[in-house]
């Protein structure tokens, strides 16, 4: 009998041992993994933060060059504003003169179709409409249209 007490504890004593060191290990396997994630985890950290520093950096970058760009772009729009500025007051001064030269024409050939002895023919008619519409459009005065209402009315009271 004493053998098989002394069989039983040793059985015992032994399998507390193993399971105190089983518990351990398992134990001390987590607490590894644990740290090894949270080392994988400053490692991604770092890895991560190093990659947006690099795009913030990329991004000051192309704020840099859309500045610059978006400087150029006034500064072009501004030239382009003078220039057309320049352009229209050159366009003003050529339609004047335009409707200077062109008025004392269509005057001149009112006043020849209006001539109590002359007679209008059609081809006179459509072209004296011409010419009207284009002093029109270059903004002519009364004494056109007076002059056109006066050949319209003798045009169109012929006999």
């Amino acid at each position: 009998m004493p053998e098989f007490i002394l069989k039983y504890w040793v059985e015992v004593i032994f399998g507390l041992i193993v399971s105190g060191l089983s518990f351990a290990c398992r134990r001390y396997w987590k607490l590894w993994r644990t740290e090894q994630q949270h080392q994988k985890t400053e490692e991604q950290e770092a890895f991560y933060d190093g990659i947006l520093e690099k795009i913030d950096e990329r991004f000051e970058k192309i704020d840099e060059r859309f500045e610059e760009m978006n400087n150029r772009i006034t500064a072009l729009d501004n030239k382009v504003e003078k220039n057309v500025q320049t352009s229209d007051a050159q366009q003003e001064i050529l339609k004047e003169g335009l409707l200077s030269v062109q008025g004392n024409n269509f005057k001149r050939q009112c006043k020849a179709l209006l001539e109590p002895t002359h007679k209008i023919t059609e081809t006179e008619w459509l072209q004296h409409q011409i010419d009207f519409e284009a002093y029109e459009r270059l903004g002519g005065n009364d004494d056109g249209h007076d002059l056109h209402n006066a050949v319209a009315h003798k045009y169109y009271n012929m006999d």
